[in-house]
């Protein structure tokens, strides 16, 4: 073979052997970028997947620290409805003190209404009164033994039936005889005609003046001023100008 042959073989060679090296050059450039953006996008994808769980954390945060505020609306929400209970029981306490109030106003009301009613009738300004004075022996002194300043009487009362009425109010012993107009008052408070001799006995005055007559009989008005005496010499003492009651 001439050598311009050889020499262009071996040019060929060496063409077809730098085009396979920058081919192989090539592929590799490629592979390596490829490479690169691999790594590239799964370093992102891994700094992107981080942030979420970083977002998550913060969520997470963010949720702890709300929920403090959630517990402390709550408890907000518990007091106030405690205070509402508290006051609405209030408001009950205060309703049944009023009801009690105005109960008692009203039994009060309603008890005053009876005992007015069942007031008795002397209390009255209008009612008719005597007043009644029994008096013992002057030798022992003139002693009040007995006595009635405001004595109820209805029309038709008599002198003896004053006596009994205000005797047996004050629980005073009383000793008569006879009724209706024939009585005759033996002994008033343990003291008995005769007790202080043979002209000793009872007698009785209306209004500073004796009557002289069986005081069954005499007839009482309102204002009378009824005295009953003991006298011991038949109303001398007295100065009665009789000695006897009838």
């Amino acid at each position: 073979m001439s050598k311009r042959k050889i020499t262009m073989i071996v040019l060929s060679l060496l063409v077809i052997i730098g085009l396979g090296f920058a081919g192989y050059s090539a592929m590799n450039k490629g592979n390596k970028s490829a490479n690169n953006t691999y790594s590239s996008d799964k370093t992102s994808a891994s700094s992107t997947s981080k942030a979420p769980a970083k977002s998550a954390s913060a969520a997470s945060s963010t949720s702890a620290a709300s929920k403090p505020e959630k517990k402390a609306t709550g408890k907000s929400k518990s007091e106030t409805a405690a205070l509402k209970n508290e006051s609405q029981e209030k408001n009950k306490s205060k309703a049944k003190i009023a009801t009690i109030k105005k109960n008692h106003h009203s039994s009060a009301s309603a008890s005053k209404v009876v005992a007015t009613a069942k007031a008795p009738a002397h209390k009255s300004a209008s009612a008719s009164t005597c007043s009644l004075t029994v008096r013992g022996p002057i030798s022992k002194g003139n002693k009040v033994m007995l006595r009635g300043s405001r004595v109820e009487i209805t029309r038709g009362e008599t002198v003896a039936s004053v006596l009994k009425k205000v005797a047996k109010e004050k629980h005073v012993s009383l000793a008569y005889q006879g009724g209706g107009g024939s009585t005759y008052i033996r002994g008033i408070g343990g003291l008995f005609e005769f007790d202080h001799g043979s002209g000793s006995g009872w007698l009785y005055s209306v209004n500073n003046k004796f009557p002289g007559y069986a005081a069954g009989k005499k007839k009482v008005k309102s204002g009378d001023n009824i005295q009953w005496l003991y006298t011991e010499n038949l109303g001398k003492d007295r100065h009665s100008p009789v000695a006897s009651q009838h």
